[in-house]
């Protein structure tokens, strides 16, 4: 039996041009093939000020969601219309899509659904389920009363209407990979989406709390790997990262040795600690922000701790694929004959399926013709590939080619070379 319902959300999706806001996913739960799309009434429409990568907007009010039952589960459940039985199914499929959304896609604003079985007709006929009939055309289950959508997205919390989510769609194929894995977000995932949630909702001494641990969490990993690949036991990495170092005591202290400047040089650190600072008061004095604090302020110390967390969580991402990765790096440089004009190529992971590549020459006359260049992306594509069974080069990989000290020659990004 074919099925489909829709659920409300109230996202902006942004993209460099209009088809690329034309989302969708699909995987298997048990017996049930389930598609999904964001969808919206209104065409996609241009925002130049936004940043090339954005310039294109498209509000998508409703979730669409079709399921193929291969047995005979939604069909017996149809016909007798068992409501209160199938809509605990459809809510665990559309919760696993939604999750996915929040947190990979760090999608504030899009929270699971949360049902009372009591009212199951009422979701039946709000979410528009219909089944397909032995036509092929759609049938309504129960007929709409009123606007199935009233009072779901223009929800109101203490007067102000709840700030839409913002889905950038270079972060959709790794959303859809993670609704078809099913997998569990991180941990600093969730709190680094409920730190935005709460900041544009001014609960800034929530907001504060999630950020700060957020960074706690990957800032104890980071660390953690760090000192396990330098060989460190781990004893001594467990009594570092026990209590008697506070959180402010190893940003203040560790993270130049093991990070570097280059890696925090965007990253203001006194608005960090100051954050950790306030966030201590929060917990173990007043159980409230300073009163002299401006909001202002406290935003700032907030974007500071998500900014620091994001950085530390790339440079985790970097060395669990570093030994990989520096397989890889020794086989190019072998196949390009070594030398000393020969560049030794960099490859890095900041996360999931994706590579930054650098090779960098001693000067530019000596990086070779286009044609060269693009058997090189080639070469590394390839190897990537056996690697990471997902990887793919036109979504995935960054190559950048260098001539000393830092001038950027050429570029492979998004499935092309370009050249200066």
């Amino acid at each position: 039996m074919m099925l489909r319902y829709t659920i409300p959300i109230d996202i902006y999706a942004l993209g460099p041009w209009p088809d690329a806001l034309a989302l969708g996913g699909a995987f298997e739960d048990g017996q049930i093939r389930v598609k999904y799309r964001p969808v919206g009434h209104l065409d996609p429409f241009e925002v130049p000020d936004l940043p090339p990568p954005e310039h294109y907007v498209k509000h998508c009010s409703g979730l669409e969601i079709e399921l193929n039952d291969q047995g005979s589960q939604i069909d017996v459940l149809v016909e007798g219309q068992n409501w209160s039985a199938l809509i605990p199914i459809l809510v665990t499929i559309a919760n696993r899509i939604l999750r996915g959304i929040r947190n990979t896609g760090r999608v504030a604003h899009v929270s699971e659904l949360k049902i009372n079985l009591s009212e199951a007709e009422k979701y039946i006929e709000r979410w528009l389920v219909t089944v397909d009939d032995a036509a092929g055309a759609p049938r309504t289950l129960v007929r709409m009363q009123d606007d199935p959508f009233a009072g779901f997205i223009a929800s109101v919390r203490g007067g102000t209407a709840t700030p839409s989510g913002e889905l950038r769609v270079g972060t959709w194929l790794d959303i859809t990979e993670a609704i078809a894995e099913n997998q569990p977000p991180a941990p600093e995932q969730e709190f680094f989406v409920n730190a935005i949630e709460h900041m544009r909702l001014d609960n800034l001494r929530y907001a504060l709390l999630e950020a700060v641990i957020c960074l706690e969490i990957v800032l104890a990993r980071y660390l953690s790997l760090f000192f396990q690949l330098r060989g460190v036991p781990n004893d001594r990495i467990k009594e570092f990262l026990g209590p008697k170092l506070g959180l402010r005591d190893r940003v203040t202290i560790m993270l130049e040795l093991t990070v570097g400047h280059e890696a925090l040089r965007k990253i203001d650190l006194q608005k960090v600690i100051g954050a950790i600072n306030w966030r201590n008061v929060v917990v173990h004095q007043t159980g409230h922000l300073p009163p002299h604090l401006k909001d202002k302020d406290t935003r700032d110390g907030i974007i500071a701790v998500l900014a620091l967390a994001t950085v530390l969580a790339g440079k985790r991402n970097e060395l669990q694929a570093a030994p990989e990765l520096q397989v890889i790096s020794q086989e190019i440089s072998k196949e390009l004959g070594g030398g000393f004009s020969k560049p030794f190529p960099v490859l890095k992971s900041p996360g999931g399926h994706y590579v930054v590549v650098e090779f960098r020459y001693i000067a530019a006359d000596t990086i070779p013709a286009v044609e060269e260049l693009e058997r090189i992306v080639d070469r590394v594509a390839e190897k990537l590939e056996r690697r990471d069974a997902r990887f793919q080069r036109d979504q995935h990989l960054t190559v950048d080619f260098v001539a000393f000290p830092d001038d950027v020659h050429a570029r492979w990004r998004n499935g092309r070379l370009i050249t200066r």
